[in-house]
């Protein structure tokens, strides 16, 4: 019986993952911000670290927040016992750059935009640092079930009439069950390194905002990500974003 750990359950990813490995063959236990020192005596087979948090506009967001909730939690993540771990990053640590976002870029943090792909980007030196056996995933837009509601999901789902992003943004989606796939495979196959884990094509905001004519000013575009290095471990953990689109749009 394999020792799980997750962290981040109690929404989006996480809690999605939680569901799906619930099974006889693991035991799974699910940190939360009071059963650290309970967690800690534990040791894992695998970690899964789901958890981080991204600013929300409309919220007062301090630095310290994103801080205790993204690089602080990797830190004491790294402190347990285990043999495995993957790490849940973003295809934002490379930055705004017209060129071809590949594993090996050396990234500069000056072109970071924001806190959040810094705070993702700290972690994962912490992890590739402190653990011998990771796997660090950098994922783009991330579609589920349990997903939480973000500009984006109102878009699919059809309970907005405003669209934040200008006409000209683009996205690439990833599905839930893409990411399961993946995991399913790290848990009985010694993969380990830095992956990209993208669709091969991106959306268009005008695809995904069929029927909605009020658009903002925020120019989004996630560029060209290079899934190469993924695909060859498993051509099904690449598909396609207009496909996970269709698969989670009313």
């Amino acid at each position: 019986m394999k020792k799980i750990l997750i962290t981040g359950s109690k929404s989006g990813l996480g809690k999605f993952l939680a569901k799906e490995l619930n099974t006889n063959n693991n035991k799974l236990f699910l940190l939360n911000r009071k059963n650290y020192k309970i967690i800690k005596k534990q040791f894992y087979d695998f970690i899964i670290h789901c958890a981080g948090k991204r600013p929300i506009y409309s919220e007062n967001n301090e630095v310290y927040n994103y801080y205790k909730d993204n690089i602080k939690l990797t830190e004491k993540i790294v402190e347990l016992k285990y043999k495995k771990i993957v790490f849940f990053s973003t295809v934002e640590v490379y930055g705004n750059t017209l060129e071809i976002k590949k594993e090996n870029k050396k990234i500069n943090i000056n072109n970071l935009k924001g806190i959040y792909p810094l705070t993702k980007l700290i972690s994962e030196n912490i992890i590739s640092e402190k653990s011998k056996n990771f796997l660090i995933l950098r994922v783009p837009t991330l579609i589920g079930e349990t997903m939480k509601r973000t500009s984006i999901s109102k878009i699919l789902k059809r309970k907005t009439d405003f669209i934040p992003y200008s006409k000209k943004s683009s996205f690439n989606l990833i599905d839930y069950k893409t990411i399961h796939r993946i995991i399913d495979y790290w848990l009985k196959n010694d993969l380990r390194g830095i992956f990209n884990v993208a669709s091969k094509k991106n959306v268009k905001i005008s695809d995904l905002s069929k029927g909605i004519n009020s658009f903002g000013n925020n120019n989004y575009n996630v560029g060209n990500i290079s899934i190469n290095k993924i695909k060859k471990v498993n051509k099904s953990f690449v598909e396609n974003s207009i496909d996970v689109m269709r698969r989670h749009s009313i």
